[in-house]
Order: C-alpha cells, then structure tokens, then sequence
C-alpha cells in the first residue's frame, strides 16, 4: 500500500485493534464490543452476511467463540490508512469444540472508525480484494 499522502495514525488508534484482538482472546466478549459504536455493522465479504448493533455482533461472536477451543487471533499486519481505515491481515487458530484437530484460517478485515469506536468492520478471506477495498476506501473519505 502507497504511504503517500496517508496521515498519521491517531495517537491510539493502531493500540485500539491490537487492544480488541487481545481482549478476543482473551474471550473477553464485553470489553472486545466496547470498541464497536452501539450501531456497528460486522459484514462478512464473501459469505454475504452481516450484524448491526451490539446484540447482533454479540450474537455473533458468542457463536464463533464457542465454536472453538482455545480460540487465538494473531495479527501479521495492522496498517492505518487514513481517514479512520484501518487494515488488518490475521490469522485465526483453535480446535473446534469435541475436536483435536487444529482449524487455521487466514483472514483481513477493514475497519472504519468514528471518534474512537468501529463503524463497520468488513472482513475478507481474499486478502487482496481486502487490501483493494481499504486502499478504495480511504481514498473515498479524503
């Protein structure tokens, strides 16, 4: 991604999502959805679903944690793009419950933020159509 003309992150910002990835593994559901604005929208490119509101990304993540045991995310990139984008690239490890077997997925997600919370989050498992997406839409908000 071009670093020209891209701003400065915000101070904590780039701290916020390691912050909320740290509190998912954790399984800290409440301090995970306190970086989420009360009328978010977690979208899943690719699966064509998507949650509005805190109950609904709660329900969410309740499900995708208790599919999983030892549930870890480790982020191999986080870039602010400006304009309150960020983007990450992770990848997603545990054995799905009543398994050994260890289940790995590699994902993005693309965050937008509004004075310190998540607006939307969209997340992608083509991380180029991700990186595509982020890059168009912090050009967009200039």
């Amino acid at each position: 991604m071009s670093k020209e003309n891209v701003e400065p992150a915000p101070p904590d910002l780039l701290e916020r999502v390691r912050q909320a990835l740290d509190a998912g593994n954790r399984g800290d559901l409440e301090e995970m959805l306190s970086f989420f604005a009360p009328d978010a929208v977690w979208e899943f490119r690719g699966l064509g679903t998507s949650f509005q509101g805190i109950p609904a990304i709660r329900g969410l993540l309740e499900d995708w944690f208790g599919t999983y045991e030892g549930l870890q995310i480790e982020a191999e990139e986080i870039l602010y793009l400006g304009h309150g984008i960020t983007f990450a690239v992770c990848t997603q490890k545990g054995h799905p419950r009543g398994s050994t077997a260890q289940a790995q997925f590699r994902f993005a997600q693309l965050s937008t933020w509004v004075d310190g919370l998540i607006v939307r989050l969209t997340g992608y498992n083509d991380i180029e159509e991700a990186r595509a997406g982020a890059e168009h839409l912090a050009e967009e908000r200039r």
